[in-house]
């Protein structure tokens, strides 16, 4: 048994930003940043990468053995299943869920996250019950049992796309816990989805290096809060609640 583990989820199909978590950042693929840091957790003991049973996602399998990370095929539309099947497979009791289109993610963050989620003994904690972290820093960590209701129970798309929101959306039935940063910044994306996110991206790493996280990305926009112009236009076309926002 795998007490804490992070299940990246990932595909090649995206088509607004094609091959998207391939793409380079600063000399290394998106995908690669996003699994670097959360090799920094404290808290975390295993990394898995959870793509489809598409031909074309055989790429991403090759990338994972060629960097010695475990690996899981499922649905491609239904997310939730393929978490399910991934975590039992694996047989992790506490699941860290991470998106492969986030490569600022803070492994602080989800350390105190799942300290949160352990100390409060919640089914579900994550940073964005109540939004006050930028959109691209987003964690969340379940029980494996809190998954599995969810699997069994879930009957609309967008709880199967999404995930976790079976259990977002019914407080009474799970104990759900936030984390809050002391300024809202939620206002700020720094996720990729289009061409004008990797260009926001691009200029923070310049600006600040491999190695910037939270508290200097913060910094950064407080000093030059010009720097939310450059994506502006793609956060309301990329709500979780858009049906054409591509499941990755």
């Amino acid at each position: 048994m795998i007490e804490i583990a992070a299940i990246i989820q990932c595909r090649l199909g995206s088509t607004r930003l094609p091959r998207k978590i391939f793409l380079d950042l600063n000399g290394e693929p998106v995908i690669k940043h996003v699994v670097e840091r959360l090799k920094k957790s404290k808290k975390i003991k295993k990394i898995i990468i959870a793509t489809t049973l598409e031909p074309e996602d055989d790429e991403v399998c090759k990338w994972c053995e060629k960097e010695s990370l475990d690996y899981f095929r499922g649905d491609t539309k239904d997310v939730l299943s393929r978490f399910y099947h991934c975590a039992n497979h694996f047989k992790v009791s506490k699941i860290v869920r991470v998106t492969s289109d986030c490569p600022l993610i803070d492994p602080e963050i989800i350390d105190k996250t799942i300290e949160l989620f352990t100390n409060e003994k919640s089914d579900y904690a994550s940073n964005n019950l109540e939004k006050t972290f930028p959109h691209g820093f987003d964690t969340e960590i379940f029980s494996f049992k809190s998954l599995e209701g969810a699997y069994l129970n879930s009957t609309t798309e967008v709880e199967k796309e999404h995930v976790t929101q079976f259990m977002r959306k019914r407080p009474r039935e799970f104990k759900l816990s936030n984390l809050s940063s002391k300024k809202n910044l939620s206002d700020i994306r720094v996720t990729i989805d289009e061409k004008e996110d990797l260009i926001l991206i691009e200029k923070i790493f310049e600006t600040l290096g491999n190695e910037a996280y939270y508290k200097d990305i913060e910094s950064l926009f407080i000093k030059s809060p010009e720097l939310k112009k450059l994506n502006e236009n793609t956060k309301s076309r990329h709500s979780i609640y858009n049906k054409e926002r591509e499941i990755i």
